[in-house]
């Protein structure tokens, strides 16, 4: 499998992961009255959603290569401008 194939299979599976702890920490929150487990499950979402937007971040970076691929510098350069 291609390394871009691979990052968006990952970034996916990993979306759909942080997925499940945002919703499943939503619905915790809705039962929960202690104001202490409110607030780490509060710290849980919020670290979930910055997952989720690093993750998007993932996939956008992939998809701007995708379109627009890097020039490759470095050792083989000659090679390739041969």
């Amino acid at each position: 499998m291609e390394p871009s194939a691979q990052l968006h299979r990952i970034a996916h599976d990993l979306n759909n992961l942080l997925g499940a702890i945002l919703n499943y920490s939503t619905l915790l929150s809705r039962q929960v009255t202690d104001p202490v487990a409110l607030a780490d499950i509060e710290q849980i979402r919020s670290a979930a959603e910055h997952a989720a937007s690093l993750t998007l971040g993932l996939l956008h970076v992939e998809a701007d290569h995708e379109k627009d691929p890097a020039p490759v510098e470095g050792p083989g350069q000659e090679v390739l401008d041969a």
